[in-house]
C-alpha cells in the first residue's frame, strides 16, 4: 500500500508516479520526490483507472501512442494551444500540475494493461487507500481540487456498493460511501437540451447548448476536511455555455453546478484508450465540456512557472 503521507513513486520501471505538483527533470531522472514545487490547490485532478504498462515503464500517463488523451486534450482546449506547444508527453505531464492547475494519479497503483483483470473485489479494496490519498494531497494542498476528473467510468463506478448499473459522462450528482470532499450542492438535471427533449439518456440534435453556472468562489474560511488555507479569494466564476457535438449514445451532463473553492466537484470522461463503443465525436464532444468548465476555473495565481525544460 501507498504511502499516503507523500505521492506514491513507482520503484521500478520508470519511476512512474502521481503528480500533484510539478517535477523538475532531475528529479523525474532519479525517481526521487522533487521539493522545488509544492502541492498547491488543483483546477482539476484527473483520475485514471491504473498504470498500463507501457505507462509504468515509460514513467508517463498514457505515454502508449495507441491512446488519445494528450491529442483530446490538445485539441479540446484542456491543454492550451499555445501552452508548451513544441513540448511531449512526458514534459507536459511533468508541467502541467504547476503551470495548468492540472494533477494526475491513477485509482490503483500497480500496472496493468486490461483494466478488466481488475475484480470488483480489488476495485473495492482500493477504494479507502484512494480515498485517503486525495484527502492527503488536500492538506498538503491547502484545499481539495476544484474538479476530480475520472477518465474513465470503471474506476468511478466500481466505488459504489452495489456498483452503478450506468454512468453517463459529465458532471456527476452521487457519491460514493467515505467520499471525503465536501458537495454542498448538486447539479440538477436539465429537463430539455437545445429545446430538445434529453431521450433515453442521449442528447439529440447537430449542436447541443446547456448552461453551467459556476457560482462565486469564498476562499473565507476551509471545511474542517483540509487545513487552513492562506490565499486570497479566488476570483469569481461567471456562468458559461457549453457547446457540444452530436452526443448520442451517453448524455454528457453540464447542469447548473455550484463549484466553490471548498466544494469539490466530480466528472466522468469516457475512457480515451478507444475500446469504449463511441464515435470519435462523441469522445472528442466529452473533452470539449471538460475544457469548457476548465475555462472559468483560474490559472494558479503565480502563472505557474515550475518544470520550465522538462
Amino acid at each position: 500500500m501507498a504511502d499516503t503521507d507523500e505521492p506514491f513513486i513507482a520503484s521500478s520501471g520508470g519511476f512512474w508516479r502521481e503528480r500533484y505538483a510539478s517535477v523538475s527533470p532531475e528529479a523525474f531522472r532519479l525517481g526521487v520526490k522533487c521539493d522545488l514545487y509544492p502541492e498547491r490547490p488543483l483546477r482539476a485532478l484527473l483520475v485514471g483507472h491504473n498504470p498500463s504498462d507501457h505507462a509504468w515503464q515509460s514513467g508517463v500517463f498514457y505515454s502508449n501512442p495507441s491512446n488519445n488523451f494528450w491529442r483530446l486534450m490538445r485539441q479540446s482546449g484542456a491543454l492550451p494551444a499555445a501552452w508548451r506547444p513544441h513540448d511531449t508527453p512526458l514534459q507536459l505531464n511533468n508541467a502541467m500540475p504547476g503551470e495548468q492547475g492540472l494533477g494526475i494519479t491513477d485509482y490503483i497503483l500497480a500496472p496493468g494493461s486490461d483494466a478488466a483483470k481488475f475484480s470488483r473485489v480489488r476495485m473495492i479494496s482500493e477504494r479507502a487507500a484512494f480515498h485517503r490519498r486525495l484527502e492527503a494531497h488536500a492538506r498538503r494542498a491547502g484545499a481539495p481540487p476544484r474538479l476530480v476528473v475520472f477518465v474513465g467510468k470503471k474506476q468511478w463506478k466500481e466505488q459504489f456498493e452495489p456498483p452503478l448499473k450506468t454512468v453517463q459522462s459529465g458532471l456527476q450528482t452521487l457519491r460514493p460511501p467515505g467520499w471525503p470532499f465536501p458537495h454542498a450542492q448538486e447539479p440538477t438535471p436539465p429537463s430539455t437540451v437545445n429545446g430538445g427533449a434529453v431521450n433515453g439518456g442521449a442528447v439529440n440534435g447537430a449542436v447541443n447548448r446547456s448552461r453551467v453556472k459556476v457560482e462565486d468562489a469564498d476562499t473565507s474560511a476551509l471545511t474542517t476536511q483540509v487545513a487552513t488555507r492562506s490565499a486570497a479569494n479566488t476570483p469569481a466564476l461567471d456562468t458559461m455555455a457549453v457547446n457540444t457535438p452530436a452526443v448520442n449514445s451517453a448524455a454528457v451532463n453540464t447542469a447548473a453546478v455550484n463549484t466553490s473553492a471548498f466544494e469539490c466537484q466530480v466528472m466522468v470522461l469516457t475512457s480515451p484508450s478507444g475500446r469504449a463503443a463511441m464515435s470519435k465525436s462523441e469522445r472528442e464532444a466529452e473533452y470539449a465540456c471538460f475544457a469548457r468548465l476548465l475555462e472559468n476555473i483560474p490559472l494558479p495565481p503565480d502563472g505557474g512557472a515550475s518544470a520550465s525544460g522538462s
